[in-house]
């Protein structure tokens, strides 16, 4: 079992996590970043072969992006950025939730934020290149939808579900 969360240093804020080592938790680590600052909403999953993938919010200076790394057995490995850039500093995005397809291949949903009041939800999904091109799950109907989850079924399809204003 591991467990990661976000924290203040009074600068900014830290990824930390810990894992179960059988009689209790470890000290806690870092995750070092060099990209990111502002680190929050972490979301971590292990596939099929072990290999934990996080991911979280970071501020790379000019908003809030989605970045993600692996466990390398020893450490993290460096941070790279899962979702497109945004260039306006009014967008942002938010809110990773993380599962693995049948396949093993891990699907990230975020929302991402469009402006005036207008939220989505967005998903990447690795494969053999690496991330896909995000691509919207939710309608862009200008209300917010918010605080995305992910599941996998039994038969490995991905399911995603979050709150929004339903238009019928």
């Amino acid at each position: 079992a591991w467990v990661v969360w976000s924290g203040s240093t009074g600068t900014d804020d830290r990824l930390f996590y810990a894992k179960w080592e059988g009689d209790g938790w470890s000290r806690p680590q870092v995750v070092r970043t060099t990209v990111s600052v502002r680190n929050h909403s972490p979301a971590l999953a292990a596939g099929e072969d072990g290999t934990l993938w996080l991911v979280w919010v970071g501020f790379d200076g000019n908003d809030e992006e989605i970045f993600f790394s692996r466990w390398e057995g020893d450490g993290w490995e460096p941070e790279r950025r899962l979702n497109s850039d945004d260039q306006d500093s009014e967008l942002y995005d938010l809110s990773p939730s993380i599962a693995f397809d049948g396949q093993g291949n891990p699907w990230v949903v975020w929302v991402g934020y469009e402006g005036w009041l207008d939220e989505e939800i967005f998903f990447a999904r690795w494969g053999e290149d690496g991330w896909s091109q995000e691509r919207r799950v939710s309608s862009d109907d200008a209300t917010p939808d918010l605080m995305p989850t992910l599941a996998v079924d039994k038969n490995g399809l991905p399911w995603v579900a979050w709150a929004g204003k339903y238009r019928g």
